[in-house]
Parts: structure tokens; C-alpha cells; sequence
């Protein structure tokens, strides 16, 4: 092979290969790795989040509220239910005593551990004077005063601390008519009595 042959043999190839060279220094170089993609959780000015946040506490009073009321509501009611256990002990009807009008019953109830004497006396009540309700010792010389009978003709007493349940023979009932003199007596002006069984 001639020498010239040879030579330029040598230098197509070098220049073959310093082409490819170049490309590869500047077409292959590598680009810069991508950073990895994570997961991005932007929040923008309308997120929910917040009016979410707000909701669930407003729901979280509305629901303390609500179960304040239903409590209030669930006592009242159990309250109101104590009231007619009452056990009445003993009772007597009231009748009229001679040149008066009118009638009524005494119970002798216990409730709640007390002892009341319940007093309810249909008729028109005096004008000008009160009425006012006693017990009566069996030997109509001792009493004791209850309180004054409303209007209405109803009223319930807790029995004197000495008396309990027993009422000591202290078992008639009378209902008197009172004027307004201040006289803290009975005024032998009775409306409607009874005896209580004991």
C-alpha cells in the first residue's frame, strides 16, 4: 500500500474519531439529574381547611348546648315526677260546722322523708277575714297553727318538728275563719273540721 495511502488513512480516521469525540462531549453530556417529584401539598387562599375547622366547632358547642338542655329538661321532668309519689298516711273529709257552708279533705301525706298535712276546702272564702287551718288535741284544750289557707282554698303544711307522724293525738283538723286583729288565737269560729283516723 502506498505511504500517502496510509497516512491519509491515519488521518480520516482520527478525524473520524475526534469527530465523534466532540459530538459526544457536547451532545452526550449529561444533563443534570431531575430532582425527584414528591408530593407537594399546596394551600391556597380558598382552601377549605379552615371554614372546615370553624364548622366542627361550632357543631362541638352546639352540641354541649344541646346536651345542657336536654339534661335541664330530663331533671325537670324527674322532679315533676317526685312530686305525686307522695304516701298519703291518713285522711278525713272536712264538713261544715253548724252556720256555715262549705267542705274539704285533710290528708296526712310523707314525702321526701317530710310529713305534711295537705288541706283543700271548697267555698267561697270570707270577705273581710282570713281563714287559717289548726290541729286539735283529742281533748280540744291544745293546738297548734298550721298557717293561714290561701284564697283558693288550698294549702300544705309540714307538721311541728315534736309532733312527727304521730300527730300525738293532735288529729283534728279545723279550718277557722279569722278577722284581721292581730290576735294570734283561734277565734271559736270554726268553717269545716275533721278527724283523722289514728
Amino acid at each position: 500500500m502506498p505511504l500517502d495511502a496510509v497516512w491519509r488513512g491515519i488521518r480520516d480516521e482520527l478525524s473520524r474519531s475526534e469527530s465523534g469525540a466532540g459530538q459526544q462531549t457536547v451532545g452526550s453530556s449529561p444533563a443534570p439529574l431531575a430532582e425527584p417529584m414528591l408530593p407537594t401539598h399546596e394551600v391556597s387562599s380558598d382552601s377549605p381547611s379552615p371554614p372546615v375547622r370553624r364548622r366542627s366547632r361550632v357543631l362541638v358547642v352546639l352540641a354541649a348546648a344541646i346536651g345542657v338542655i336536654v339534661g335541664i329538661g330530663a331533671t325537670a321532668i324527674a322532679n315533676f315526677m317526685q312530686t305525686d309519689d307522695a304516701q298519703v298516711l291518713s285522711s278525713t273529709p272536712l264538713v261544715a260546722l253548724p252556720g256555715h257552708s262549705g267542705e274539704g279533705t285533710a290528708e296526712l301525706i310523707r314525702e321526701r322523708e317530710t310529713t305534711e298535712l295537705r288541706v283543700r276546702v271548697e267555698g267561697a272564702p270570707p270577705q273581710q277575714e282570713f281563714r287559717e287551718v289548726w290541729l286539735i288535741n283529742a281533748d280540744g284544750k291544745r293546738m297548734y297553727s298550721l298557717g293561714v289557707l290561701s284564697a283558693a282554698g288550698t294549702g300544705t303544711y309540714p307538721l311541728p318538728a315534736r309532733l312527727g307522724s304521730s300527730l300525738e293525738r293532735f288529729n283534728i283538723v279545723d279550718v277557722s275563719i279569722e278577722p284581721y286583729d292581730g290576735n294570734v288565737l283561734h277565734s271559736q269560729n270554726s268553717q269545716v273540721r275533721g278527724t283523722l283516723p289514728g
